[in-house]
């Protein structure tokens, strides 16, 4: 394996593996269904390597990467597979991605997981609903149609049975009401969230803004670019899906303006990579 100048290990792709199994998932699983799946599992990679990124878990020099998905019939097998642009020393589905989907599920099931990188996951849970939203989505169809769920990564192998999924379901959707809740907020926060960039105004100093619609949440927030502004380099961000990581700014719990630092383009569902192929036997 390929070693920087320290003797680290570089990496130049990883995967985690989701299989949902049982007799329910042997003709396949329900085409809104999958695509929901697919949409929440590449939203969950990007805006938890946001999350990280911000917080100082993982280094901010992570290089561009490309997601890929490979579906296999019969038990429904879905393969992510991230490939970096170049190597690089942390394997973000296996150390960020995979353990956020097995803390979240295990915390849910009152499994006690004694590791300081997790208690920083919880964190993160707590701070980010639409995280909880795609960990939510992931596990659905499990809790709606029965069978079970097994994750797969490096060092990850756990299996949720339908009992089990609903468990999480419910902790996940009533997680607000079972929790402290924080004061309400005042002031600047730097946070990641997922959205769509709506095209640019004038404020009522005559600078160019953004509007910004988080999904599931609020809508038209004023955004402005860190550093100079240049409309080009920001054109193609237009009408689609991006997760934002900045500065934003609240006032009696609501969001008045985003100062955005970094995003990552979310593939549309039509556009990742899918591959269709037989389980082998």
């Amino acid at each position: 394996m390929e070693q920087d100048i320290f003797g680290k290990n570089l990496v130049t792709e990883d995967e985690i593996v989701l299989i949902y199994s049982g007799e329910v998932f042997n003709s396949g699983i329900p085409i809104k269904s999958l695509i929901s799946q697919l949409e929440a599992l590449e939203k969950l990679t990007r805006l938890s390597v946001a999350e990280y990124v911000s917080r100082g878990l993982v280094d901010s020099d992570i290089p561009e990467y490309q997601i890929y998905i490979k579906i296999e019939s019969g038990s429904v097998k879905e393969t992510l597979k991230v490939v970096y642009k170049s190597p690089w020393t942390y394997a973000i589905l296996a150390y960020v991605v995979a353990p956020m989907l097995n803390t979240t599920y295990e915390k849910a099931l009152n499994v006690l997981i004694a590791d300081k990188e997790n208690s920083g996951i919880e964190d993160i849970l707590k701070t980010n609903p639409q995280l909880r939203t795609y960990c939510s989505e992931l596990i659905s169809p499990v809790a709606t149609l029965g069978g079970e769920l097994n994750i797969k990564s490096t060092d990850i192998d756990s299996v949720y049975t339908q009992q089990q999924a609903k468990v999480i379901q419910t902790y996940l959707n009533d997680f607000d009401e079972n929790t402290d809740k924080d004061p309400v907020k005042e002031g600047e926060f730097v946070e990641s969230k997922v959205g769509t960039i709506r095209k640019t105004n004038l404020d009522d100093k005559n600078n160019n803004y953004f509007g910004f619609n988080i999904e599931g949440g609020e809508k038209g927030i004023p955004m402005s670019i860190k550093g100079e502004f240049n409309f080009n380099d920001y054109r193609n961000l237009i009408d689609k899906p991006v997760v934002v990581t900045g500065i934003f700014k609240y006032k009696n719990d609501k969001i008045t303006h985003i100062q955005l630092d970094t995003y990552q383009i979310i593939d549309n569902i039509t556009q990742l990579s899918i591959e269709s192929a037989k389980a082998s036997e």
